[in-house]
Order: C-alpha cells, then sequence, then structure tokens
C-alpha cells in the first residue's frame, strides 16, 4: 500500500491512498501501518499542522513504540526547508 499526504496535489500515478488533512494521515497510518511499503508526505497541508508533524510523528512510533519503519518515505514538498527537515527524519530509516 502507497499513503500520499497532499491538500492540494494528487499524485501522478494509481495505486495511491490520498489522505489530505493531518487527522486523515495519522488516521490511515494507525489503522494501515503494517501494510504501507512507501508514504510520500507534503509539508503545507493548510492547517497548523503539517507534514512535519507527520514525520515526526512517525519517529516516535519507531522509536519509542517499537513500529517497524516503513520502507520507503518520500517528501514531495516545494518547500526547500520543510523537504530538508522532513527528509532528515525519513533518511534515518530510508533502505539505500
Amino acid at each position: 500500500m502507497r499513503l500520499f499526504i497532499d491538500d492540494t496535489r494528487m499524485p501522478k500515478t494509481w495505486g495511491w491512498l490520498v489522505c489530505s488533512t493531518y487527522a486523515d494521515a495519522i488516521h490511515s497510518l494507525e489503522k494501515f501501518w503494517d501494510k504501507i511499503d512507501e508514504i510520500s508526505v507534503d509539508n503545507d497541508l493548510g492547517e497548523v499542522k503539517e507534514g512535519y508533524d507527520i514525520a515526526k510523528w512517525i519517529e516516535e512510533r519507531i522509536e519509542l513504540d517499537g513500529w517497524k519503519p516503513i520502507p520507503k518515505m518520500y517528501c514531495h514538498s516545494a518547500n526547500p526547508v520543510a523537504m530538508k527537515n522532513i527528509m532528515s527524519v525519513f533518511n534515518k530509516y530510508n533502505k539505500e
């Protein structure tokens, strides 16, 4: 399963579960964690909580709760600072 998180864009290919809010993303992550093998996150979700908050939530599940990392984690944000911050979290767990 692939999870795409963005409030305005849609994925360019088929087969993604799309979430447009922080709450929807967290709900989907909790429900499908063991089935998700790829995630792509935008930072600017038009809310107080952003993609970086999702990245930190994922990091907490892995570090504090012992959840297995999602194999492929990406950021597709147009915000270069946010992309760097999100990828600094994801790159700890991305398989090379």
